[in-house]
């Protein structure tokens, strides 16, 4: 029988959820800086965060998400195809919801605009995505 790790800050959460506490939201954070931005999460009450560490796939731990909004921070240290093994990750382990937040984009701006040269729309930095999960 194999050892499936849990996730980093994952015992804070079970904990939690063992006292009828569960948090608002599940953060995962992922890149440069994840720990310390994963400890600062964890410091506030509505929140519990995890962390993918840097030499870890998602498929290699049991995330304990079932049922919760999930939110993906990446920094973009960290390449897509490792968000896209995240979010299926998290997505089989129950999460209702799975939303992927690029770190230090001004989301407000548009992703994309039109390029009048070439007549063809152009992603300029990264965006938003929401996935459902399980309900």
């Amino acid at each position: 029988m194999t050892n499936i790790k849990q996730p980093p800050y994952a015992n804070a959460l079970i904990a939690r959820l063992a006292y009828g506490n569960p948090p608002e939201k599940v953060i995962i954070t992922v890149g440069a800086g994840a720990w310390k931005s994963a400890k600062c999460w964890n410091k506030k009450p509505d929140y519990s965060a995890l962390v993918l560490p840097a030499d870890t796939l998602p498929r290699q731990l049991h995330w304990p998400v079932n049922g919760f909004v999930c939110q993906i921070e990446w920094d973009a240290a960290a390449p897509a195809e490792l968000i896209i093994l995240l979010v299926k990750a998290l997505h089989n382990a129950g999460a209702a919801q799975i939303i992927v937040w690029p770190v230090g984009v001004d989301c407000k701006l548009p992703a994309w605009l039109f390029n009048t040269a070439t007549q063809q729309w152009e992603q300029v930095h990264e965006q938003i995505h929401v996935y459902g999960g399980h309900q």
